[in-house]
């Protein structure tokens, strides 16, 4: 995983629009649904504070989500690459 750390505010849109996509995806079990939506606003409020701490936490926690996701990992995948700053900040290459 990147570790680079993100202060910008343009992704804080980034992460909207990740979200907003999150919610159409029909065929992810929901509680991975839940948990990645809860995972992702960490991120974006710890990109909003500029807290580098946090920010790497979630970086950590997303790494473990997508281990621990199995055979949904692809969809995760797919949908974090759907911005390239949130793909980046999370260091996914899709």
């Amino acid at each position: 995983m990147s570790q680079n750390n993100i202060g910008s505010t343009g992704i804080e849109n980034e992460f909207d629009k990740v979200l907003d996509e999150l919610v159409k995806i029909e065929d992810l079990e929901p509680h991975l649904k839940t948990s990645l939506e809860s995972l992702l606003k960490e991120s974006k409020e710890a990109v909003v504070k500029g807290d580098i701490e946090a920010q790497s936490d979630s970086k950590s926690k997303m790494k473990g989500f997508l281990m621990a996701a199995g055979s949904n990992a692809t969809k995760i995948f797919h949908l974090l690459g759907t911005s390239a700053s949130i793909a980046s900040y999370f260091g996914v290459n899709v």
